[in-house]
C-alpha cells in the first residue's frame, strides 16, 4: 500500500513538473517569436546589412547571398558587403573561375 501511494505522488510529481517545463518553454518560443517580428521588419529595412549578417552566421547562405544582392542593388559601393557576397559565392561554389590562375 505504501509502494503504491508513493508510486502515486511520484507520478503527480512528475506530471506536475512536465506541465511546468512544457509551459516555460512555450512563454520563451512565444517571446522569441514576438522579439523577431519586431526585430526583422527593423533589419530588412535597414542598409546595415544585419540581416544578412545574421543568416551569413547562421550558415543560411542562400539567404545571406540574397540580401547582400540587395544591399548592393540600393549602394553598389558597399565594398563590406561585396567582399562577404564574393566569399559566400565562393564558398557555395557558384564564384567558377574567379580565382587566382596557376
Amino acid at each position: 500500500m505504501r509502494v503504491q501511494s508513493a508510486l502515486d505522488d511520484l507520478a503527480s510529481n512528475n506530471h506536475h513538473f512536465i506541465e511546468c517545463v512544457v509551459t516555460r518553454e512555450t512563454r520563451i518560443q512565444s517571446t522569441l517569436d514576438d522579439a523577431a517580428s519586431n526585430i526583422l521588419p527593423a533589419l530588412r529595412g535597414g542598409e546595415s546589412g544585419m540581416l544578412a549578417e545574421l543568416m551569413f552566421q547562421k550558415e543560411h547562405y542562400e539567404t545571406a547571398i540574397y540580401h547582400f544582392q540587395q544591399l548592393l542593388e540600393k549602394n553598389p559601393r558597399n565594398f563590406s558587403a561585396l567582399a562577404q557576397l564574393v566569399q559566400l559565392l565562393r564558398r557555395s561554389g557558384r564564384l567558377v573561375g574567379a580565382g587566382p590562375k596557376p
